[in-house]
């Protein structure tokens, strides 16, 4: 089919006259509801100032990008826009540039979130509509911030006639839950924001997750800890094996689990297993001898045991085997999950949080 493109262009600028900025009005995202986040430090950091002396830098540096951090609203609007500002850039071979640096929108509707639309990234300073000429009826609206680079500043505008309001939800009153772990927590090669199994569950726990996700650096560190003791959270889940050394990893764990105990005894504590890398399956020797593939499965669940037998109460264990699925399809790239990857271990992970939950 030949494409007119005169008429392409036409369609373009008129596109851009009806949705100019003169027919918006904007809320910075702090005048809205804000999840996500441990500390009430402004902006979109993970990690407020005080915790710079308390990381290793490399820690400190991922904590400041807006992993899993949302916005709620509640708006009757037609048309809603978004602009958000980045500061400086950052991209791994295994990243979308959508899901590091883009934003999506969600409604809720029917008791369920429903995804809307992506806005891409279009510069240091990008905007994007997401809503257009829809029926203006209130409704309940949940923006997920980029995955994997700081967020400068983010403004939502929707058409002069309609109303922009904070939203009082489950996702803000109910406990949260804090997730530590690797770049596969950050959800490094989702294809958008929305798709990182945090924010997956979140919706469909309709609870808030906060994301301690460190791309490399998830190694059961006690300035970490010290955060997640910052919230009475309704359950901690620990994944850090994938970036541990195997020898640490049973000796890190015991250590992490103490401390959070110590300071939030009667928050459950989620330990959980690695999943084998595509690459293990075809290992010399797996499955008849799989002893080297599962090290960090056996070292973790080493250290499950021993806290048991110690007295730990409260304390749950999640085997890896079955989370991303066992087709080899669930990665990008035989370690980091893909969209289907992220999806699953949502799906498998929903059970165990709910059990976790209903007995506390």
């Amino acid at each position: 089919m030949k494409i007119d493109f005169c008429f392409v262009l036409f369609l373009s600028v008129f596109c851009l006259s009806v949705h100019g900025q003169d027919n918006y009005k904007f809320l910075e995202g702090h005048e809205l509801t804000i999840i996500g986040k441990f500390h009430n430090e402004s902006g979109y950091a993970r990690f407020p100032a005080r915790y710079e002396s308390k990381l290793r830098p490399e820690v400190w540096s991922i904590g400041q990008r807006s992993t899993g951090i949302s916005i709620l609203f509640e708006s009757n609007a037609s048309d809603i826009t978004v602009k958000w500002t980045l500061t400086g850039g950052y991209s791994m071979s295994y990243s979308s540039t959508a899901g590091a640096r883009g934003v999506d929108l969600y409604v809720e509707a029917n008791g369920a979130w429903h995804y809307i639309q992506t806005g891409f990234l279009g510069g240091q300073t990008s905007e994007a509509v997401l809503l257009s000429r829809a029926k203006p009826i209130s409704r309940k609206y949940l923006l997920n911030l980029p995955l994997n680079v700081h967020v400068e500043s983010i403004y939502i505008g929707v058409n002069q006639a309609a109303e922009i309001k904070k939203l009082s939800h489950p996702l803000v009153t109910r406990k949260p839950i804090v997730h530590y772990g690797s770049s596969i927590t950050q959800a490094a090669s989702a294809s958008r924001p929305g798709m990182a199994y945090t924010n997956l569950l979140a919706r469909k726990l309709n609870r808030s997750i906060i994301n301690m996700g460190f791309s490399g650096q998830g190694t059961f560190d006690e300035g970490v800890g010290e955060a997640m003791c910052e919230t009475d959270a309704a359950l901690y889940i620990i994944d850090c094996n994938p970036n541990t050394q195997d020898s640490l990893i049973c000796e890190r764990a015991i250590n992490l689990v103490n401390q959070l105990k110590k300071c939030r005894p009667d928050v459950p504590i989620l330990l959980v297993e690695n999943y084998l890398y595509a690459i293990f399956y075809f290992s010399a020797g797996y499955p008849e001898n799989n002893v080297i593939p599962n090290r960090k499965q056996l070292e973790i669940r080493k250290a499950y045991d021993t806290l048991i037998k110690s007295g730990v109460k409260g304390l749950y264990y999640q085997e890896g085997k079955d989370l991303i699925g066992t087709d080899q399809e669930g990665t990008m790239d035989g370690a980091h999950p893909n969209d289907l990857g992220l999806y699953r271990f949502a799906e498998v992970l929903y059970p165990t949080i709910q059990s976790i939950i209903a007995k506390q």
